[in-house]
């Protein structure tokens, strides 16, 4: 029995499984309703939970599993039959513990038997440790994978919200503009004094950048939206991205933030690649330590012969040393010493691009938590001209268009706002990435 096949074939069906049902086979069904996405761990566990990528990672932990948690030779126990003439018949099995050592017996027609087994004192491979490292590989790209599906998702996510915003302030902006075209339309009919041509191709203009701009921020939210339901493995009908309002965004990033300060002087953790250019030192090491400069042969076997009846035990011992000039290895050896100085030259060259790339994400969110207090600062004085606009327009000092003008500048600050609590939360999830949770 193949072990290893028999798993992988296993996982790879969980995969088809997974992929076939979707990551939220429960909205698909017709009729359902979608399944609404309110916070951003819940969006986050969706993204992950329909990644290809971490799927793939998954079946290849669940295959570089086997080999690694088993303990005995990779090639397990086998059987063999065998029929001579005249009428002989016999069976055999044979169960390699590990690579030193193996246990062997037959039974033949008669019912005499013999026993065997045999050490190799001086075999060696490097076959657990490669198998125990590919499984460590494996494991650290799951993590990777399910932690990349999660934090694109959430990015994704507050993109197209983003977007959602600057275009519904767009569309009241380019209608907006209309109207004020209209009215200047108008009063020039009535007054072309008060109100010149001028006035008119400027608030033709102003229109035209509007829609203009609408174009755009409808172009822009639609590619937002493609890509969430592309982080999310779904259709808007399957599952629905609850918005989140600034007070919502603002306490998310605060609690965020505030489980992760430490992590702004802590230096950078070990990130993938870092995992996996120290694995790759540990498997050149392995493989370095397996080769040795002379590799001569010893065998030593001990067995006993069983009659029919039993009474007549015939025990035997054998030694044997070879040796030959193709068991000198120096040169292999030397390859593997140098590939091993090469990794380890790779690890260090890792160690430090992720030094840098940590003080550049730190340097990225302390510019960000900046822009977020300046923004701040602004939304705040643009709610204080909307307010001063609409006690002005109540007391007849100021047009309805005037007053709209001023709520719209107030909501063009809140979009920007919020763009910068996208930002710093984005900084966050890179700022993870390198120096972990």
């Amino acid at each position: 029995m193949n072990v290893r096949t028999r798993t992988g074939k296993a996982a790879l069906a969980l995969l088809i499984l997974t992929l076939a049902t979707g990551a939220f086979p429960e909205a698909s069904s017709p009729g359902k309703a979608p399944k609404t996405l309110s916070t951003l761990d819940q969006i986050a566990e969706a993204g992950k939970a329909s990644s290809l990528d971490y799927a793939k990672a998954q079946n290849a932990l669940a295959v570089a599993a086997v080999p690694a948690l088993v303990k005995l030779k990779s090639s397990v126990l086998s059987t063999t039959y065998a029929y001579d003439e005249p009428a002989k018949t016999s069976v055999s099995a044979s169960l390699p513990i590990i690579d030193q050592a193996s246990l062997s017996a037959s039974v033949a027609q008669d019912l005499s038997s013999s026993f065997q087994a045999s050490l190799s004192p001086l075999e060696h491979s490097d076959t657990r440790a490669q198998a125990l490292i590919s499984y460590a590989k494996a494991q650290a790209a799951s993590e990777d994978a399910g932690a990349t599906a999660g934090s694109k998702a959430v990015k994704a996510a507050l993109s197209w919200m983003s977007q959602k915003r600057q275009l519904e302030t767009a569309e009241k902006t380019a209608a907006l503009k209309k109207d004020a075209y209209e009215a200047a339309k108008a009063a020039n009919a009535l007054d072309p004094k008060n109100t010149t041509i001028d006035d008119l191709v400027t608030a033709m203009k102003d229109w035209s950048d509007a829609r203009s701009a609408l174009v755009k921020a409808q172009s822009a939210e639609l590619s937002a939206e493609t890509a969430l339901y592309a982080a999310l493995g779904a259709s808007a009908g399957e599952v629905e991205v609850a918005l989140l309002d600034e007070a919502s965004l603002a306490a998310a990033l605060d609690a965020f933030g505030a489980s992760l300060e430490g992590k702004l002087s802590s230096g950078p953790a070990e990130s993938y690649a870092l995992k996996t250019a120290s694995l790759e030192v540990e498997s050149s090491a392995a493989k370095a330590n397996a080769i040795w400069a002379f590799e001569p042969s010893l065998a030593l076997n001990a067995g006993v012969k069983v009659s029919a009846d039993g009474k007549q035990v015939s025990p035997s011992a054998s030694a044997t040393l070879s040796l030959s000039l193709d068991d000198l290895k120096g040169s292999d050896k030397a390859n593997a010493e140098a590939a091993l100085a090469v990794t380890r030259r790779a690890l260090a060259l890792q160690k430090s691009a992720d030094k840098t790339a940590y003080d550049v994400a730190v340097a990225t969110l302390q510019k960000a938590k900046i822009n977020r207090e300046g923004e701040k600062i602004a939304r705040d004085l643009s709610s204080e001209l909307a307010e001063v606009a609409a006690f002005s327009f109540k007391a007849g000092s100021y047009s309805a268009i005037e007053n709209e003008t001023a709520a719209l500048a107030l909501a063009a600050a809140d979009d920007t706002y919020f763009q910068a609590l996208v930002d710093e939360y984005s900084a966050w999830l890179d700022l993870v990435a390198l120096a972990g949770k």
